[in-house]
């Protein structure tokens, strides 16, 4: 298996900073992951889901700052984020 037992690719945001959606790119499973978006404090801030057909995450309601996009498969990956 090329891509580990995970079935994920290295996973890259963009655009980063991002000012109201971005996508997150290496998702390869076609059942839906968990997700979760903290502030640097730790508070879970948004959740959702993601699969290869809907790989957007709309953050337009996040105040401005600095942010930790954790997808929560077999080993969680974590990327920070920029929200202008």
């Amino acid at each position: 298996m090329e891509l580990g037992e995970s079935g994920m690719s290295p996973l890259n945001i963009y655009p980063n900073p991002t000012i109201n959606f971005f996508e997150v790119d290496g998702i390869q499973s076609e059942i839906p992951v968990g997700y979760v978006i903290q502030d640097l404090i730790g508070r879970t801030v948004f959740s959702g889901e993601l699969n290869q057909d809907n790989k957007s995450v709309n953050v337009s309601s996040l105040p401005s700052g600095v942010y930790v996009f954790t997808l929560l498969n077999k080993t969680p990956e974590k990327l920070k984020f920029i929200k202008r």
